[in-house]
């Protein structure tokens, strides 16, 4: 498997594995348990990074998936103040 290939299959796991966070963050009332999803999409990015996917695509993947929602998550405001 090439390079490309092998980022396209980390994105589509890493997509799967924080959709499946993002639902058991949600309550059935719609409140998102911020604390643990951050928790998450930390402990996904640990293993992301060492797997040699870029933070750049990482992120992408948030946007996609809970755009409405990263303003309240520590790790995207800590991107947000790298990338600035």
């Amino acid at each position: 498997m090439d390079r490309e290939g092998f980022i396209h299959t980390l994105v589509e796991q890493y997509r799967d594995d924080l959709k499946e966070s993002y639902l058991e963050s949600e309550h059935d009332n719609g409140v998102v348990e911020y604390e643990h999803l951050n928790k998450m999409i930390e402990d996904y990015w640990k293993a992301a990074k060492l797997d040699g996917l870029p933070l750049n695509e990482y992120c992408e993947i948030l946007q996609g998936l809970f755009p409405e929602h990263l303003e309240s998550l520590p790790f995207w405001k800590e991107f947000s103040k790298k990338s600035a």
